[in-house]
C-alpha cells in the first residue's frame, strides 16, 4: 500500500461502504446515528498501532432501530462476512446499540484493497 494510506484511511474507506452497504440493503437512512473507524484512535493493539486487527470499524444504530441484514447478502469487501453474533446483538440489545464488525473469511479483518 501507499506510505500516505494508513489505518485511518482503511478505517474511513470501511465505513463509508458499511453504511453503503446497510442503505443498499434496506436500512432506512436515519438509523445509524454513526458508522466510523476507530483506527487511529483506538487501538486494539497499540504497541503495534499497523496491525491488521486495528483497521475495523463502528456502527451505532439508533435506540428502537431495527438491522436485519439478509444471509444472502454480502459486504462489499470480497470474501467478507458480518459476524453471526453482531447480527444477533442488533436486535436483541437494549439499549438499541450493537456494533457490526466486517470480517474475513477466517475471522480476522478483510484484507485492505491497494490504492
Amino acid at each position: 500500500g501507499r506510505a500516505d494510506y494508513g489505518n485511518w484511511e482503511l478505517s474511513a474507506d470501511r465505513a463509508n461502504a458499511a453504511r453503503r452497504f446497510l442503505l443498499k440493503n434496506g436500512v432506512d437512512a436515519q438509523q445509524p446515528k454513526r458508522v466510523g473507524g476507530t483506527a487511529d484512535k483506538e487501538l486494539a493493539y497499540p504497541k503495534q498501532p499497523r496491525d491488521a486487527r486495528n483497521r475495523r470499524i463502528t456502527i451505532i444504530m439508533l435506540k428502537g432501530s431495527h438491522l436485519l441484514i439478509p444471509d444472502a447478502a454480502a459486504p462489499e469487501s470480497p470474501g467478507a462476512t458480518v459476524a453471526p453474533d453482531s447480527k444477533a446483538a442488533l436486535t436483541t440489545n437494549p439499549n438499541g446499540t450493537a456494533p457490526i464488525d466486517i470480517l474475513g473469511p477466517s475471522g480476522t479483518p478483510a484484507p485492505a484493497k491497494n490504492k
